[in-house]
């Protein structure tokens, strides 16, 4: 069994490391050695991009339509419907972003044993994740990440000092974990 204290001091880079491998959580349960990129840097290009569109578009329908009425409605409402996605994407970092910044000092408690992780976090409710259920442990940035298989598990993060434990204690009792450095 190994148990890790961890006080972790969020401050905005870590805060921002982490809603990025939040808002991007699905990308990392597929593909677990996903590159990792500024989540919400690239969702302002695709809104920057995805204004341009929408603006040429009206321009051109405006000027120069020789559609129908009912189609360029239609084409109207497909690309305010992708606009509205991706400012709701955006949106959801920045709430990501906001729980990060408001917890300031966290006094975290991770106890690994062969079958399961235990997080005991004070003041809330302690997460118990199985070996089972876990696809990578993988250092991004400022973190030790353990990532599980499916995008509705929970997403651990420990401090980078942290690594080389965790992975000798998976390599000793012989857990069934990818790890990427």
């Amino acid at each position: 069994m190994l148990t890790i204290e961890s006080d972790i001091k969020m401050n905005r880079k870590k805060a921002v490391e982490y809603a990025n491998i939040l808002s991007n959580m699905r990308a990392y349960v597929k593909k677990p050695d996903k590159k990792y990129n500024n989540y919400i840097l690239s969702m302002m290009i695709k809104l920057f991009i995805w204004i341009v569109i929408i603006c040429s578009f009206y321009y051109f329908a405006y000027f120069y339509a020789q559609m129908p009425n009912f189609l360029l409605f239609i084409c109207f409402l497909i690309l305010t419907v992708g606009l509205a996605i991706l400012v709701l994407h955006i949106f959801s970092w920045i709430r990501f972003y906001r729980v990060m910044r408001k917890s300031k000092n966290v006094k975290e408690v991770f106890e690994f044993d062969n079958k399961k992780i235990d997080n005991h976090v004070e003041n809330e409710k302690d997460i118990s994740i199985r070996w089972s259920s876990v696809s990578c442990v993988r250092i991004i940035k400022e973190h030790v990440y353990i990532i599980p298989k499916t995008s509705r598990g929970y997403i651990m993060a420990l401090d980078k000092k942290h690594f080389e434990e965790i992975k000798s204690f998976i390599k000793k009792n012989d857990i069934n974990v990818k790890i990427l450095d």
